[in-house]
């Protein structure tokens, strides 16, 4: 054999174990992409996009209907909830409860967890675009048609916040131990029922007066964060005072939790 043959063979010998490499290379990245995709793989309810094991967070969303909003107030609403919902994290969980004069029909709406938007998701291993299209479609479209369905009572003859608010931390939050929780509370905060009325009586801020009629019916709030859309009344402004907003902040650090934000929607 001559030297050109020689050396053209070990060439040829050197290209094809390149090749051999290269493809147990492409095997071995392969399988280790689906081993690692299959030891983090998390469990989800195909109804509510949510992990078996429970969400991160829960907030539920909270929304006073025994009054209607102006058209400004609805899409202010829409828009900075739509804004806050958007801006959350893979697997957070939201519900949405609308309250009627009758705080015994509250029922969650919708609930769902956000399944990802694609933001992190790798390039190599994902398909955003797809990803993405599954989160407006499992998600944002959903939470928005919720909105959408939405209706207002302008002549409700009971407005049982607090009571609502008892059941709403209830379903929301009992037995769950997400490392969030927070309720995003839309209303005027006039409470009108049998266990107080702010339009009948000037309500009191003692601890005497929440003993005798509130305390009983406090809502389950230990740890959790409330973000208030404090819904304006210009014909409501001798109520609505920050004797009214203390009230408030009472109601809700006696069962446990805390006001994170509050917002004036005018």
């Amino acid at each position: 054999m001559s030297r050109r043959r020689r050396q053209a063979k070990k060439k040829s010998n050197f290209i094809g174990m390149l090749l051999i490499l290269a493809s147990i290379i492409v095997v071995v990245s392969v399988g280790w992409v689906f081993i690692e995709k299959k030891s983090t793989a998390v469990e989800i309810d195909e109804i509510t996009n949510c992990p078996v094991e429970g969400a991160n967070s829960i907030s539920a969303i909270y929304i006073d209907t025994t009054d209607s909003l102006s058209r400004d107030q609805s899409l202010f609403k829409t828009r900075t909830l739509t804004k806050l919902i958007s801006g959350s994290e893979k697997y957070d969980k939201f519900l949405i409860y609308f309250l009627t004069e009758n705080a015994e029909d509250l029922v969650s709406k919708l609930e769902v967890c956000n399944p990802g938007d694609g933001r992190n998701a790798s390039a190599l291993t994902s398909n955003k675009r797809q990803i993405e299209k599954r989160w407006q479609a499992q998600f944002m479209n959903k939470l928005s048609l919720a909105f959408a369905n939405l209706k207002t009572a302008s002549e409700a003859s009971r407005s049982p916040i607090i009571e609502g608010l008892k059941y709403v931390s209830t379903d929301a939050f009992a037995g769950f131990d997400a490392s969030s929780k927070r309720v995003l509370l839309v209303s005027d905060l006039l409470q009108h029922s049998n266990l107080v009325s702010h339009y009948k009586s000037d309500y009191g801020l003692e601890d005497e007066y929440f003993q005798k009629n509130i305390d009983n019916s406090l809502p389950y709030l230990e740890n959790v964060a409330v973000e208030i859309f404090y819904v304006v009344r210009p014909e409501n402004r001798m109520l609505q005072t920050n004797k009214h907003i203390r009230f408030w902040e009472k109601v809700i650090s006696r069962s446990g939790g805390y006001i994170n934000d509050l917002h004036m929607v005018k």
